[in-house]
C-alpha cells in the first residue's frame, strides 16, 4: 500500500458532507494546503437527504420542558415521528436519558443561547463562502411557513415562544388566504399558521455541497474518494490509512457524520454520538402545487420542501444504529403524512431514502480541539442543524487551527463537556 506525505502545513479533512467541504474551503483560503478523504462523493451522506431548510433562527432544541412525556405517545403511533428498533433499545437508552435530562429548562436556555450564536448570521457566512452570485443560485431567503391542525397549539409551543423572545426571533402571525399563496394544496384543516421570514432553504441539498466542493477543487484542492479505516497519530502529525493509500498530514479534521466516532474510538474518545436515521419521500412529478418555502406541521411533525420541481417529505427519526438496512416501514409513514398534508396528492413517481444525523443528546455539535491529541480537531455531530452550520463551522474550526479566539464563546461545543 503506497504512503502519500501531504508535507508541513498540510491539513486532511474526514469527510466530504456540508460540514466538510466548508471546513475544507475556509482553510484553503486561509492559506493551508488541504484534502479532502471520504469513500462518497461530496453530499451523498446525511446532506444529501435532508430537508433544505437553512434557519439562522434555530434556537429551540429538540429536548424541551415535556417533549419526553411524547415519546411513549409518538411510539405506540404507527404514524408517529419516532421509532426504535427494539434490538437497539438498550444502546440508544442511555443517549435517550441524557437527552431527557437535556430537556430541564435551565439546561434548555443555555442550549438555545449556544444554538443562536451557532446558527445567526448563516446567511452571510453562506454568501461569503459561495460569493453572491453562487448564493442566489443555490439558496433562497423567502422565510419558512409553520402550522398547526386543531384549535389548541402544540404544547411546547410556550417554551418556543420564550426562546423566539429571548433570541428576538421574528416570527409573524400568517393569515390563512396568506398560507395558501405559499402551498395552495395544503389542508385546510389549519388552525393556526406563522412564518418564520428571516430563514430559508437552499434549492438542492446535494448541488450546494457539489458547488462548494468544486469551488475547492477550483482552487487547488484534492478530494480522494477512499474510505478512511483508521486515524494513526506519529511524530509529527496523522497518517490516515484508507483501503486504498496512506495518507500523511500535519493535522487532521473529522467531520465525518455518525461515523466519526468509530474513528475516535481506537484513540481512546467516548463521545455520546448516535445516528437519528431519518427518512424521506421525494415525490416527482407532484399533481399539485408546489411548495414555494419549506411547511412545517407542528402537530405531527412532519414538513415539506420544494425541491428542483419536486416535493421533499421528511419529519422521522428512527434509532436503530449505523449497520442496520432501512426500514421501508418508516418511508411508508412519510408517505401517508405527505397525503395528509396536501389531501389532492396522487403519489405516482416518488423515491425513499435514509440517512444518518450524527447527533448528540444535547442537540449541539463538537466544534473543538482534540482533547489529548495535538494538530487534531472535532467538527462533527450537527444533528438536524447541519446544512444551517456548516460555514460557521468552518470558520470555528480555522480560528481553531490558526490560534486565534472565536467571536462566539466555543465552550458549549467543546469535546470535553460529556
Amino acid at each position: 500500500m503506497s504512503t502519500k506525505d501531504c508535507g508541513r502545513g498540510s491539513i486532511g479533512i474526514i469527510g466530504a458532507g456540508i460540514v466538510g467541504v466548508s471546513v475544507a474551503l475556509t482553510l484553503q483560503r486561509e492559506g493551508w494546503n488541504v484534502t479532502i478523504i471520504d469513500g462518497l462523493p461530496p453530499g451523498s451522506g446525511a446532506s444529501f437527504g435532508n430537508q433544505c431548510m437553512i434557519s439562522p433562527d434555530l434556537c429551540v432544541p429538540m429536548s424541551i420542558p415535556g417533549m419526553l412525556r411524547k415519546v411513549p405517545r409518538w411510539l405506540s403511533d404507527p404514524l408517529g415521528p419516532l421509532a426504535i428498533k427494539p434490538s437497539y433499545f438498550p444502546r440508544v437508552a442511555p443517549w435517550l436519558l441524557e437527552w431527557s435530562r437535556a430537556g430541564r429548562f435551565d439546561r434548555v436556555l443555555a442550549r438555545s443561547d449556544a444554538m443562536r450564536s451557532l446558527h445567526n448570521g448563516a446567511f452571510d457566512a453562506y454568501r461569503e463562502l459561495l460569493g453572491v452570485r453562487e448564493f442566489s443560485k443555490h439558496i433562497r431567503t423567502e422565510g419558512q411557513v409553520c402550522y398547526w391542525e386543531g384549535k389548541e397549539p402544540p404544547e411546547e409551543q410556550p417554551v418556543q415562544d420564550v426562546l423566539w423572545e429571548r433570541h428576538g426571533v421574528v416570527a409573524e402571525d400568517l393569515p390563512l388566504e396568506d398560507l395558501y399563496h405559499y402551498v395552495p394544496s395544503l389542508t385546510r384543516d389549519v388552525s393556526k399558521a406563522i412564518i418564520l421570514p428571516k430563514n430559508g432553504h437552499t434549492t438542492n441539498p446535494q448541488r450546494l455541497v457539489l458547488k462548494i466542493a468544486q469551488l475547492f477543487e477550483e482552487a487547488g484542492g484534492a478530494i480522494k474518494q477512499e474510505n478512511v479505516l483508521k486515524i494513526i497519530p506519529e511524530s509529527e502529525g496523522y497518517r490516515l490509512v484508507t483501503g486504498i493509500a496512506n495518507h500523511r498530514f500535519s493535522q487532521v479534521v473529522v467531520a465525518a457524520g455518525a461515523w466519526s466516532q468509530r474513528l475516535l474510538a481506537p484513540l481512546g474518545y467516548r463521545l455520546p454520538l448516535e445516528t437519528e436515521r431519518g427518512y424521506h419521500v421525494t415525490i416527482e412529478h407532484p399533481n399539485v402545487e408546489l411548495p414555494t418555502v419549506p411547511i412545517l406541521c407542528l402537530n405531527r411533525p412532519a414538513g415539506i420542501s420544494p425541491l428542483d420541481g419536486s416535493i421533499r417529505a421528511t419529519g422521522s427519526i428512527e434509532f436503530a444504529g449505523l449497520d442496520a438496512p432501512m426500514n421501508e416501514k418508516r418511508a411508508d409513514v412519510q408517505i401517508r403524512r405527505t397525503e395528509q398534508m396536501l389531501p389532492g396528492l396522487k403519489i405516482k413517481d416518488y423515491s425513499i431514502w435514509m440517512g444518518h444525523r450524527p447527533s448528540f443528546p444535547d442537540n449541539l455539535p463538537v466544534i473543538d480541539r482534540a482533547p489529548n491529541h495535538r494538530g487534531l480537531f472535532f467538527a462533527f455531530g450537527h444533528s438536524h442543524s447541519g446544512m444551517t452550520s456548516a460555514p460557521a463551522t468552518g470558520r470555528h474550526i480555522a480560528a481553531l487551527i490558526g490560534g486565534r479566539e472565536s467571536h462566539i464563546n466555543l465552550a458549549p461545543f467543546s469535546a470535553s463537556r460529556f
